[in-house]
């Protein structure tokens, strides 16, 4: 008796049987031995027993010559062992995802499902195969090689790497859709005044996207992964193409162009090999090189320090001061809050949080 297994709408056996269940069953019926079989086929004996006990394959030479003997056509023994074989390597991927079911601690596969980025699925094995198939290896064990370094990361105590992994592969399969020019340095650092400018328009990551990838970069914004806890990502994706993914864990518009224009500095600035990571417990010297470009960037030092010295901050003077410079005014909240000059509390009006994802 086969058992069934329903799974997503359709049965599938638990087991393989050999189509030499089936040539034994019609042997039988024809009342023709194995030996009688061996003469007719011209097949050793050796070979249909073998065939018998599930441990030879029918071919299609071996199928023909079935057909001329039992009347059953040549692509009904063709499709049990092809089925057989099918089955007994789906058995053995289920064994292989039943030990990789670690990966559904790591990774909330149901945020996953929400955003639309993977399918659904009823048990645990077709979880770890649909993970397989979104992350597009043959084993989670092999993510260390697709994001090697990545695992002796870490942002928290409790982040999940393979979360970041997941975060990152929706990332890079967006940018791979994104048409750029090839990467020019001197073309993005052109850019770059027009890109802080972007700040100050209420409706602007379509042109974000344009006019990076008119310098070679892939900006992707994506909603944040529970067990992340990043603000953005650089990842080369060849020589000529990079790209910037940022996460909208945090909202507000400051620390979105911040987190833009930090991962900005990390391209123009560091090594085409390294996969950078924003977290903010990192405080090593690359990243901090990332945070002066991204700060200095967004508000020229000399006049940010001018501003400060006079130690008046109204609605108005950081209104003013915005648009003289030329950046949204919570750019000029946030760092003045990063800054201590005044509380993260005052002026939240003027930090407009973002809705990219729900206009989507």
């Amino acid at each position: 008796m086969i058992i069934m297994i329903k799974t997503n709408g359709k049965y599938r056996p638990d087991f393989a049987v050999a189509p030499g269940y089936t040539l034994a069953e019609t042997i039988e019926t024809k009342n023709i031995s194995q030996k009688e079989l061996s003469e007719r086929t011209g097949l050793t004996r050796k070979t249909i027993n073998l065939i018998i006990q599930g441990k030879a394959h029918i071919t299609p030479d071996t199928a023909y010559k079935f057909e001329n003997v039992l009347g059953m056509p040549a692509g009904f023994w063709i499709n049990l062992e092809n089925n057989y074989q099918e089955t007994l390597k789906r058995l053995e991927l289920e064994e292989q995802a039943g030990n990789e079911k670690w990966i559904l601690d790591e990774v909330d596969y149901n945020q996953l499902v929400k955003l639309g980025w993977i399918d659904k699925a009823c048990s645990k094995n077709d979880k770890v195969i649909n993970l397989w198939k979104y992350f597009e290896v043959s084993s989670i064990k092999n993510l260390k090689s697709v994001y090697p370094g990545l695992l002796r990361k870490s942002c928290y105590g409790n982040a999940s790497n393979y979360a970041v992994m997941a975060w990152i592969t929706r990332g890079l399969k967006i940018a791979k859709q994104i048409k750029t020019e090839p990467y020019d340095k001197d073309k993005l650092k052109s850019l770059i005044p027009i890109l802080r400018n972007l700040s100050q328009k209420k409706d602007f990551y379509e042109e974000l996207v344009k006019r990076c990838a008119e310098a070679g970069i892939s900006f992707v914004a994506l909603p944040h992964l529970n067990r992340t806890f990043i603000q953005g990502a650089t990842r080369w994706i060849s020589p000529e193409k990079a790209l910037l993914l940022l996460s909208i864990r945090y909202r507000w518009l400051d620390i979105f162009w911040f987190s833009f224009f930090h991962e900005l500095g990390h391209i123009l600035m560091h090594s085409k090999k390294e996969l950078f990571i924003e977290c903010e417990n990192d405080n090593g010297q690359l990243e901090k090189e990332a945070d002066d470009f991204a700060a200095n960037t967004l508000i020229d030092l000399k006049k940010y320090a001018l501003f400060v010295d006079k130690m008046y901050y109204t609605r108005e003077s950081i209104v003013g001061f915005s648009a003289e410079i030329g950046v949204h005014p919570s750019i000029v909240v946030g760092r003045l809050a990063h800054d201590k000059k005044i509380h993260y509390s005052k002026f939240s009006d003027l930090r407009p949080v973002l809705d990219f994802f729900n206009k989507k």
